[in-house]
């Protein structure tokens, strides 16, 4: 009798484990799926910014509206350590070609350019910007 009680405990244990299996990875999935970054080829990404060159000289909008205005529109490599590596070359290089020659990866990422009221270089992704644009199109003007 006392192995049939064993046996049930160890049964509603693996029962418990595997919804536990379960839930975590559909929430693993769903922050891969999530994510804002949009990752591209080199090619699709010169394309999406010479599209978007228009972008610069308007003004950032949302949280980072306080930045001013877009510098410029790069090709940035995919992944946040990736980016604020190629932050740090386009800052002593200010040009983005030499700040990708680290980048030996095949996925990019088209970034705006701007700096913050201390002169410090910042990027922020153009899928959120335009993300941002697209629910509050009257940001887009320009301020008086």
């Amino acid at each position: 009798m006392r192995y049939g009680q064993h046996q049930i405990i160890f049964d509603i244990f693996e029962v418990y484990k595997a919804v536990f299996i379960f839930i975590f990875l559909r929430i693993e999935k769903s922050k891969t799926m999530n994510t804002r970054e949009t990752i591209m080829c080199y090619d699709d990404a010169i394309a999406i910014s010479k599209e978007y060159q228009y972008l610069v000289g308007m003004p950032f909008c949302g949280e980072y509206r306080n930045l001013g205005q877009v510098d410029a529109v790069v090709i940035a490599p995919s992944g946040k350590l990736n980016k604020s590596i190629f932050l740090k070359q386009f800052a002593m290089h200010q040009d983005a070609e030499q700040a990708l020659a680290f980048y030996n990866d095949n996925a990019y990422d088209v970034v705006l350019l701007g700096r913050d009221a201390l002169g410090q270089l910042t990027c922020r992704e153009l899928s959120a910007h335009l993300a941002f644009v697209s629910s509050n199109p009257d940001l887009m003007m320009q301020l008086d």
